[in-house]
């Protein structure tokens, strides 16, 4: 009977800890991207990648070449909040330097290699690829990003190299 007991609080407690793309609707968060994108007329122009990241490009940069997930990128970028829009990060204009795309979220492993040298695009990002699933992420602007949240960025990518 104890043993029994002790394996049933270790499969509650696993299962309260583990959440998959279905627990937070990956799908019913790739449909309200749409329906924002298709809000602002942007829904043509979007690229949807297979793992239901958006990109729309203001600007789709120059030349053919596009960084991996080793190489150093020098970008400008602000995040937002899918719900509220409020800015929870930003470069503040500047150009700010990641050693390496593959230490970034995954959302913008995903989303970055997309981009040439000066392409300036929005990515919306599903919470499974963002900060997460499981807890909330407090930031330095002292918003909390939920658990579940979408993300918005907005990137230009001035240069990379490995």
């Amino acid at each position: 009977m104890r043993n029994t007991l002790i394996l049933f609080f270790i499969l509650v407690i696993f299962s309260l800890t583990q959440t998959s793309c279905e627990d937070f609707g990956l799908d019913t968060q790739r449909e309200e991207i749409r329906e924002r994108l298709i809000a602002l007329g942007q829904i043509d122009q979007a690229i949807e990648t297979d793992e239901g990241v958006f990109i729309v490009f203001e600007n789709e940069g120059v030349g053919t070449e596009t960084p991996d997930l080793e190489s150093t990128v020098d970008v400008i970028y602000e995040g937002r909040l899918f719900e509220t829009d409020e800015v929870f990060d930003s470069s503040n204009g500047s150009i700010s330097q990641f050693t390496s795309l593959g230490n970034t979220i995954a959302g913008w492993r995903i989303a970055i290699p997309n981009f040439k040298r000066g392409a300036k695009g929005t990515i919306y990002i599903p919470a499974v690829h963002a900060y997460g699933t499981t807890q909330s992420t407090p930031t330095n602007s002292g918003i909390t990003i939920e658990r579940g949240s979408i993300l918005i960025f907005d990137v230009t990518l001035y240069d990379f190299f490995n």
